[in-house]
């Protein structure tokens, strides 16, 4: 079971001698909770960008990166997956092609390869859902990573994100509220739906993500 310190932080790695601070899961949960100090494996390392293994199970924290990084895109049956670098507002990427996601209440910022929802540009078993701010990341499909607490995008397949069971979606009720991403250039909607903007101000958004949109059965 693994044991959660207020003082041990993925930055600050104030775990004792041949243990190092890592996202787990507590109790089941069916997401990473928190951090806590989890043994360092035998053998070596990898490097941020290099595969990694994870034992027991995803949310264990018992991987292989080194200490900079996590084990991330996990495949639930092999437990393999890569080793995403941590980020922050002060710490950034430093592939250009990656974007700073501060997941889980900020208990996993990672930085993840960017995307467009437009484009399908995440490897196969991935989707693009939306990151932390304006801007998109690829995600295994079910991984258990948040935007917040509260809003599971990979929940939803690849070319669909998560809303609110209240807001402007197609849904039938059972499981996540999911609706399609569409393009405001060219939108492909089902009939009597519209191709709404995902973003309310274009301010600050990358302009290759303008024509984001998304299908909605009552746009505002």
């Amino acid at each position: 079971m693994p044991h959660c310190t207020l003082e041990c932080t993925v930055f600050d790695q104030l775990c004792g001698e041949g243990e190092v601070c890592k996202p787990v899961g507590f109790d089941g949960a069916p997401t990473w909770a928190g951090p806590a100090c989890r043994p360092v494996p035998d053998g070596p390392l990898a490097a941020s960008g290099e595969p990694c293994s994870m034992m027991e199970n995803r949310l264990s924290g018992l991987d292989d990166c080194v200490d900079t990084a996590m084990c991330l895109g996990v495949d639930p049956l092999t437990l393999e997956g890569t080793c995403a670098p941590y980020c922050s507002s002060v710490i950034a990427c430093e592939d250009p092609m990656q974007t700073c996601f501060e997941g889980n209440a900020g208990f996993v910022p990672v930085c993840l390869d960017s995307c467009s929802p437009l484009l399908s540009d995440c490897p196969d078993g991935f989707g693009c859902y939306p990151g932390t701010g304006d801007d998109f990341v690829c995600q295994r499909y079910e991984e258990p990573l948040y935007v917040d607490m509260f809003t599971e995008h990979p929940a939803c397949a690849p070319g669909s994100f998560m809303v609110p069971v209240e807001g402007p979606a197609l849904c039938n009720g059972d499981g996540p509220c999911c609706t399609s991403f569409c393009d405001l250039s060219s939108p492909d909607c089902p009939n009597a739906v519209a191709c709404v903007p995902f973003f309310g101000d274009l301010e600050g958004v990358d302009a290759a993500l303008h024509d984001v949109g998304f299908c909605a059965i009552n746009p505002a």
